[in-house]
Formats: C-alpha cells, structure tokens, sequence
C-alpha cells in the first residue's frame, strides 16, 4: 500500500481509500467495527498518513499523531472530479449531487466546485422514518423491499386527480403518500414510496440548479446511489425533466477518493 489513506468518517459509516501498486481499493466499516478498521490499518498501513474527513474525522485525528485533516466538501468534490476523469464520463460542467445522510449539492465548472445549498432529504431521513414506519433494517434490506412494493398504491399521482387527460405526465407524483389514509399499507409499498420521496426531491433540486446554471448533466454520489433501486429511481426522475442522470462506479466513495488526493 502506498504511504497514505483517504478516510471519509461519516455519520453512519466510514469509507477508505487507497492506492496498491497502482490501483485503488475501496472498504467500508459502520462504527461497530472500529476496531477491525483500527486492526486493519495498523497492520496494512502501519506507517501511512491518515487524510482524514467528515464530520466523525475527530476520531481519527485524535488517535493517529500522522493524520491530517481535509475539509469535507473539498474532499467530495475534489474525489468526484478526479473519479469523474479517471472513468472518461462525458460531462464537462455538471451539477453533483451528493446524497449521504443528507445531500449536498455543488456546481462544477471548468474543473471548479462551488458549494450551492444542502437538503435535509437523504439516507439519515429513510433510516429514520423507515425506523418508525417498517421495522429498523439494512439498507441493502430496504432496498430489497422498495424494488418489490408499488409507489402507485400509497403516492397520490397526476393521473388520480384529473377526469380527463392531464395536462402533464399520469405518472408524476402529485402527493407523496397521499393515499396513505385510505390504503390498505404493506411495509413494501411504504419502503417504494419512501425511496421514491427521496428520489424525487433530490432530483428536483439538483434540476433546478442545473436548468439555472444552463446544465443538463447531473452526477450522483453518495452512499444512497449505491443500491441499483435508488439509481434507477434517480435516473428515471432526471430524465423525466430533460436533464441527463449519471453515475460514477464507487461514487459512496468520493469523499475518501478526495483526502486521499489530497
């Protein structure tokens, strides 16, 4: 392993970085298992500087007297535009999109990042009311349920409030779980609407900005693009509003791609 290692301590997980002969590795821990990651590094990285971010990085600065550390949206922008090159994806100026516990949202331009505005609306709100609502679960359990509910049956669509033809697509989302009251709720279709709710918001943000800043390009990352339902439920959204979605390969990593570069 080369001398040094990105790590991006989140709110739910860490992430690391790090460059072997050539090529970079990926690996992720929930704080649960701080001590094989410590394990880890102590015996994969024993003399490597730790570049650390996120906004759990005091656990790492404060153990490794050979560790620094990297502002947060620095990190994120930095690893998206350096991943963005390394995997030839044809975007120039964009609109990215980073979806954590929260999202953030920033323009690139010519290779400059400029943060816009942040959004509430991200993993830490489906963890939480997925809590309330279905039963504490993985993510990758969530997602398993999401891909086989129906948004349809909970989610008040165009279609369902117009007699006759509607004057924009049936399918777009009038009221997010606006049938709620009257359906009959199964934890799959709240799981779909859930994801669907997320999805949506954060596609509406990130289309405004890049209809604003003249865009058509949106890239996501993050920890919540991660599962193939939420990209395509992204996907799906962006280009229903004429902008173009796109993804990077490890994008939940890019905020350790960038300490690491750093």
């Amino acid at each position: 392993m080369d001398k040094k290692v990105g790590i991006d301590a989140g709110s739910t997980l860490i992430k690391l970085a790090y460059s072997e002969n050539g090529t970079y590795h990926f690996k992720k821990y929930s704080y649960q298992q701080m001590d094989s990651l410590l394990q880890w590094l102590q015996i994969s990285a024993p003399d490597a500087r730790w570049n650390v971010t996120g906004g759990k990085g005091h656990h790492f600065l404060s153990i490794s007297d050979n560790s620094r550390e990297v502002a947060e949206f620095s990190a994120i922008t930095d690893g998206a535009m350096y991943m963005t090159a390394a995997q030839k994806l044809n975007v120039k100026n964009y609109i990215l999109v980073n979806i954590g516990t929260g999202t953030s949202f920033f323009s690139i331009k010519d290779n400059s990042a400029e943060h816009l505005y942040g959004s509430g609306t991200g993993g830490g709100m489906l963890m939480g009311l997925s809590r309330m609502l279905v039963g504490e679960r993985p993510f990758s359990d969530l997602a398993a349920l999401a891909e086989s509910g129906n948004r349809a049956k909970l989610d008040l669509q165009v279609r369902d409030i117009y007699a006759s033809e509607p004057p924009i697509s049936g399918d777009y989302t009038a009221s997010n779980f606006g049938k709620a009251t009257t359906a009959d709720v199964k934890k799959e279709d709240v799981t779909a609407s859930l994801f669907g709710l997320i999805a949506e918001t954060t596609m509406l943000l990130g289309v405004q900005s890049a209809k604003a800043g003249g865009e058509v390009d949106i890239v996501y990352t993050g920890g919540m693009t991660a599962h193939p339902y939420m990209e395509k439920s992204l996907k799906a959204a962006t280009e229903a509003f004429g902008c173009k979605a796109h993804f990077l390969a490890n994008g939940q990593f890019c905020g350790a791609m960038g300490a690491l570069i750093y």
